[in-house]
C-alpha cells in the first residue's frame, strides 16, 4: 500500500506566523526559504525513493544555452510526465497544487487567485550530477494552456539533498537586475524556496558542481500561475523563452556565435518586407492592430548602426540582462484603416535576443532570440 501524506493546517499556520511578511520584503525579488518544510519521516521517504540516472526515462534539459555541459551524467536532467514518478512522490506532488497547500501559498505570499499545472509543464522532478550547472536565466511560461492568458508567477522547489556539503556547490542563486549575484541559497535537505517569477526574477547555479560522482543534485519543483496577469515595471508580459545570462567564456561564445548566424540571416533580408498573422507576434496588441502585420527589416545603414535613438524611451538602451539594443525592424498594421502611427519596432541585443517596443511607449517585451523572429517571419503564409 503506498503510504499518504497531506499539508496539516496547523503546520501550515506556524510557518505563516514565522515567516509573516518575509515573502514580499526578501531582496533581489521576493522569495523565502522554508526549512524543516516537512515532517523528517516525509522527507525520508522522498529521498529514498527519489529515482537515479538509470531508473526512468530521464530527458536532458541541459544547462541552458551553451555548448558545454551537456552530458548526460553531469547535465540537468528532469522528468515532468507523471506516469514516471515513484508513487509516494507522486502523491506528494499532488499535495503542492492540493487547495490547502494553495491557501498557504497565497497567504505568505500575499498572491490570490493561483492556478496550477497538474501535468507539471517544466517541473516535476529536477537531478544534476557531478559537472553540471544551470545558467542564470528567467523562465519561460510553461503553462500547456498558456493561450488562455495563464502566467506563471510562483517557483516552488523542494530540495532532496541529504548530507550535502557547502564546497560541492549547487547554490541557487538571485541575482539582480544588473545581473549581479545577491543571494545564495544552498539545496541542503528539507529546505523549500520559493520565490516569485518575472521579467527580472534571474535565478540559476551557474557554476558547475564538485559533488563525488555518486551524488547528484535531486529536487522537486512546482510552478504557480495567475489568470491575464498585468505587465508592469516587473513583469513585461509572457515570455515565451527563457532569458539567458551568459556568465563563463563558454556561454559568451555560443551567444556570440547564435547572434552571429541570426545577425547574418536578418542582414541577407534587409529591406523586406513581410506580411505576417498578428497573432504570429506572439505580443498583446489591441484589435485595432487587425489581422495582419507589415514587417519591414531596417536598410543595411539601420541594421549596422541605428540604436535606440529611434524609440522615444532612452531606458531602451539596455534590456533586463543588461545588453545594449539596437532597433532592426518596424512593424506595422498592414491596412490603411488599422495603420495610423502605430508602430511597434524590433530591438536587437548583443546576445541576439529580441524584443518589443510599441511606438511611445516605456515598455518592451521580450519574445526569444533571432531564432524566434526568423521563425515568426516563417508565419508569412499562414
Amino acid at each position: 500500500m503506498i503510504p499518504v501524506y497531506y499539508f496539516e493546517e496547523e503546520r501550515l499556520a506556524a510557518m505563516l506566523k514565522e515567516h509573516d511578511g518575509v515573502f514580499v520584503h526578501n531582496q533581489p525579488f521576493p522569495h523565502i526559504v522554508l526549512d524543516d518544510f516537512l515532517p523528517p519521516e516525509i522527507m525520508r521517504r522522498l529521498i529514498d525513493e527519489f529515482p537515479g540516472v538509470e531508473d526512468i526515462p530521464w530527458k536532458n534539459w541541459g544547462a541552458g544555452r551553451t555548448r558545454g555541459g551537456q552530458e548526460v551524467q553531469g547535465s540537468k536532467l528532469g522528468q515532468s510526465d507523471e506516469t514516471f514518478f515513484p508513487p509516494f512522490i507522486r502523491h506528494f506532488l499532488a499535495q503542492l497544487n492540493s487547495a490547502t497547500f494553495i491557501r498557504f501559498i497565497e497567504r505568505l505570499t500575499g498572491i490570490s487567485g493561483l492556478i496550477t499545472d497538474p501535468t507539471y509543464s517544466g517541473c516535476g522532478l529536477h537531478s544534476t550530477g557531478s559537472g553540471g550547472r544551470l545558467m542564470i536565466h528567467t523562465d519561460a511560461n510553461r503553462h500547456p494552456h498558456s493561450g488562455a492568458h495563464l502566467h506563471q508567477i510562483l517557483n516552488l522547489i523542494v530540495y532532496l539533498n541529504e548530507d550535502w556539503k557547502g564546497d560541492w556547490g549547487g547554490d541557487l542563486e538571485l541575482w539582480t537586475t544588473d545581473r549581479k549575484p545577491h543571494r545564495k541559497i544552498a539545496p541542503i535537505a528539507n529546505r523549500a524556496v520559493l520565490f516569485f517569477t518575472g521579467t527580472r526574477s534571474f535565478h540559476g547555479h551557474p557554476e558547475p558542481l564538485t559533488c563525488p560522482p555518486e551524488r547528484r543534485r535531486n529536487s522537486l519543483a512546482v510552478y504557480y500561475y495567475t489568470y491575464k496577469r498585468e505587465q508592469n515595471e516587473d513583469y513585461e508580459g509572457m515570455q515565451h523563452a527563457a532569458r539567458w545570462v551568459p556568465t563563463t567564456a563558454e556561454d559568451r561564445a555560443t551567444a556570440r556565435e547564435l547572434a552571429d548566424s541570426g545577425r547574418a540571416q536578418l542582414a541577407a533580408m534587409v529591406g523586406s518586407r513581410i506580411e505576417i498573422p498578428t497573432t504570429a507576434l506572439r505580443m498583446p496588441l489591441e484589435p485595432q492592430w487587425g489581422d495582419r502585420l507589415l514587417v519591414t527589416l531596417l536598410d543595411g545603414e539601420g541594421f549596422e548602426s541605428t540604436t535606440c535613438e529611434k524609440v522615444p524611451a532612452p531606458h531602451f538602451t539596455s534590456d533586463a540582462a543588461g545588453s545594449n539594443l539596437r532597433a532592426f525592424a518596424s512593424i506595422t498594421p498592414l491596412t490603411g484603416e488599422h495603420g495610423g502611427d502605430r508602430e511597434v519596432v524590433a530591438l536587437l541585443a548583443e546576445d541576439g535576443a529580441v524584443h518589443l517596443a510599441k511606438k511611445d511607449e516605456t515598455r518592451t517585451h521580450f519574445i526569444g532570440y533571432i531564432a524566434a523572429f526568423l521563425r515568426v517571419l516563417g508565419c508569412a503564409n499562414r
